[in-house]
């Protein structure tokens, strides 16, 4: 993920900002997530969140208790603007400078804490993207990624630093939290088809998007208690 600097991420169009990283990394179909096959497929949304709120200040809407079913669009936003906070606790705290250090070690499941950042950030432009054509396009059809975690993997720059991952995790989650402000209530039930077979709504990928999020800060805060 090479930063760039305009304004504000959030001013960026959706559009250059996949097609940044569809030319860095290539297609979306080559993309294999290592975190997800170390995750349980029984972890919940509820159950990520309730982590979070154990483990960070401040506390994380009713979602923690809703489950991922009863997500709103507006528990998303939430969620979304808490996550560069979050992110930047757990791999920059200011009290431990060491943690930084490790953020790029690799741990017990094959993938370094940095890893899981980008996934999330490469994660949330490709939903960002899908949202925007939701919107705009009858039914469109969407990309297996934007639904199955499986068909995800983001592989971070040479030269890629912490702290220029925390700041697009900023600009991302925020852009994304926009996004999801911005759209029309009567507009999540939109639909679209992914390709490859099965369909979804726009407030799945909304939801999709948070449990991205929690999923991944999980996983960096397990992989950095290992490292200690």
């Amino acid at each position: 993920l090479v930063r760039q600097r305009p304004s504000s991420m959030a001013t960026s169009s959706r559009t250059s900002a996949a097609q940044g990283l569809q030319r860095q990394f290539g297609p979306f179909s080559r993309l294999v997530s290592a975190a997800e096959r170390h995750r349980s497929k029984k972890e919940t949304l509820a159950g990520s969140l309730l982590d979070l709120r154990n483990t960070s200040t401040g506390s994380v809407p009713a979602m923690a208790e809703q489950g991922s079913s009863q997500v709103s669009p507006s528990d998303a936003v939430i969620a979304m603007r808490t996550w560069p906070r979050r992110y930047r606790a757990a791999l920059a705290p200011i009290t431990d400078d060491q943690v930084s250090e490790k953020a790029f070690q690799i741990g017990p499941q094959g993938v370094s804490a940095l890893d899981l950042a980008i996934n999330s950030l490469g994660t949330w432009v490709l939903l960002e993207k899908a949202l925007h054509d939701i919107r705009v396009t009858e039914c469109p059809t969407l990309h297996p990624a934007v639904t199955e975690s499986a068909a995800r993997s983001w592989e971070s720059h040479p030269t890629e630093t912490l702290e220029s991952v925390l700041d697009q995790v900023d600009d991302v989650a925020n852009s994304l939290a926009d996004a999801i402000a911005a759209m029309p209530s009567a507009d999540w039930s939109r639909t679209a088809t992914v390709a490859g077979g099965g369909t979804t709504t726009a407030l799945a990928i909304a939801r999709e998007a948070v449990q991205v999020g929690a999923d991944n800060l999980r996983e960096i805060q397990r992989i950095l208690a290992t490292l200690n």
